[in-house]
């Protein structure tokens, strides 16, 4: 009875307002543009990175070979329906498929974007961990507002970097995972330089690194 009395308090509603508030209309969502992700993720389809060890002579490699970038679409906008909560989103998606690659799992890079609500999100999956943040910005990378609290990452922001591989990098993020909660083996560190994508990690507890060559 309550359905039926709220449906017709609609048309009535409707009709008093010149059905304005019932009508819905198309909007053109925009596909993936973001040139500050692109500046510090500039991967591509086939783009392949070799990492090496610094205490010892073991390397292992990822392979870029899943590429998604979200193009143009519609989405339907107002009236009683739930297709008044739909927002324009749009995301970029990287992916190796080293998933058997064992120790070292696969590589993934996701971004996600929400205009509407003014949310961007970065999560990225690299040797058995998982790092979250906020915003890429052109400078550096902010931390997220929207993340759970686990795990949590903290960011720190690095110029002229000199990197274990001899290699100096004028701008470089350094992603740093909660270790209280998970004591086992795995990359806590995560080395980002502008226009290079990730140049490597460094391992807990042992502390040894794995460097891009």
């Amino acid at each position: 009875m309550k359905t039926l009395l709220s449906f017709f308090c609609c048309v009535i509603i409707c009709n008093l307002a010149g059905c304005t508030l019932c009508s819905t209309k198309k909007v053109t969502c925009g596909a993936f543009d973001d040139p500050d992700f692109d500046n510090w993720f500039p991967y591509q389809q086939g783009s392949r990175a070799i990492f090496k060890n610094t205490v010892t002579a073991d390397t292992f490699s990822y392979t870029i070979e899943q590429v998604n970038m979200s193009g143009t679409y519609e989405i339907t906008t107002g009236g009683f329906s739930s297709a008044a909560t739909q927002n324009c989103t749009s995301s970029a998606y990287f992916g190796s498929v080293n998933y058997n690659n064992r120790p070292f799992g696969a590589f993934r890079i996701r971004y996600f974007i929400n205009n509407e609500r003014g949310e961007k999100r970065l999560e990225l999956y690299f040797n058995n961990s998982i790092w979250e943040t906020g915003e890429v910005f052109d400078s550096s990378i902010a931390a997220c507002t929207v993340c759970q609290p686990d795990p949590q990452t903290v960011i720190k922001k690095e110029q002229q970097f000199v990197f274990d591989n001899g290699t100096t990098y004028n701008e470089v993020v350094v992603l740093t995972s909660d270790t209280a909660s998970n004591k086992l083996e795995r990359a806590y560190k995560l080395f980002i330089a502008k226009n290079r994508g990730v140049i490597g990690c460094e391992m807990f507890p042992s502390k040894q690194k794995w460097v891009l060559q």
